[in-house]
C-alpha cells in the first residue's frame, strides 16, 4: 500500500469526517476554483435547490459582485411532493428562502448542513407544529431533507465551512422558466400558486443578475426588497 493510502486509513480511523473530506476533496476543489479565477475557499456561496429536477446548484463568488455557477449536484433522495412544508411529519422538503443555521461534522448521514427551517413564513402558514431539523446531508435516504450522497456532501460541507455567513439556501419546486411556470401554475391551490409566484420573481431576478435577492416576511408572506452583491 502507498504512503498516501496509509494516511487515508489513519484519517478514516480517527473518525474525523472533516479531515477525511479535506483529504479527499480539497485538492480537487482548489483546482476547479482556480480554473474559474477563484481561490479556495470562496468568500461566498449560494445554494439553489430544484425539487422536481432533483438538483442542487452551488454558486460561488468573491467578497463582492455576482455569483458564478460552480457545480450542479444530483440530489440522491428527497421525499414528499411539490409544495411547501406545512407540518411536522408530512415528509415534505420545504420551499422558500433559508440560510445555513449550522454545520454538523458528526451527522448520522456523514456530514450535514442544518437549515433555519421553520422561518417566519413557514410558521405563519403551518397547519400544526411545523417541524424542524431540515438538513442537506450525505447518504441516500430522505425524510424531508436533501440527501446528496457522501461524495457530494464532502464538497458542499467544505465549501460551506470556509464561506462567509450567512449562506443563503433557496429551495424551489422546479426551475421557474416560462415553460415550467405554465405547467406549475396549474398544480397547486390558489394559495400555493401565489406563493410560487413570489418564488418565481426571486428565481428570475437571480437568473438575470446573479445577485441573491433580499427579502423580508410581512404579514406571513415573502416580500422581495432588492439584491445583495456582498
Amino acid at each position: 500500500m502507498t504512503f498516501l493510502g496509509l494516511v487515508a486509513i489513519a484519517i478514516l480511523r480517527s473518525d474525523d469526517r472533516v479531515a477525511v473530506a479535506r483529504h479527499a476533496k480539497e485538492a480537487v476543489l482548489r483546482r476547479d476554483l482556480k480554473a474559474r479565477g477563484l481561490i479556495y475557499p470562496p468568500s461566498r456561496i449560494y445554494l439553489r435547490g430544484l425539487k422536481r429536477e432533483r438538483r442542487l446548484e452551488l454558486w460561488v463568488a468573491p467578497s463582492r459582485g455576482p455569483f458564478r455557477l460552480f457545480k450542479t449536484y444530483a440530489v440522491q433522495a428527497l421525499s414528499g411532493a411539490l409544495g411547501p412544508k406545512r407540518r411536522e411529519g408530512d415528509l415534505q422538503v420545504p420551499e422558500g428562502f433559508y440560510t445555513v443555521a449550522g454545520l454538523n461534522p458528526r451527522s448520522r448521514f456523514l456530514l450535514s448542513l442544518r437549515l433555519n427551517y421553520p422561518n417566519a413564513r413557514d410558521r405563519a402558514h403551518a397547519s400544526g407544529p411545523p417541524g424542524f431539523d431540515i438538513f442537506i446531508h450525505g447518504n441516500c435516504v430522505s425524510a424531508g431533507c436533501l440527501a446528496m450522497g457522501d461524495d457530494a456532501i464532502q464538497e458542499i460541507y467544505l465549501l460551506s465551512a470556509g464561506a462567509r455567513p450567512p449562506i443563503r439556501v433557496d429551495l424551489y419546486p422546479t426551475r421557474m422558466t416560462d415553460q415550467n411556470w405554465g405547467w406549475l401554475a396549474g398544480q397547486g391551490d390558489p394559495e400555493t400558486t401565489r406563493f410560487w409566484s413570489i418564488l418565481r420573481h426571486s428565481y428570475l431576478s437571480f437568473d438575470r443578475t446573479h445577485l441573491v435577492p433580499k427579502f423580508k416576511v410581512v404579514r406571513g408572506e415573502y416580500v422581495l426588497t432588492g439584491s445583495s452583491g456582498s
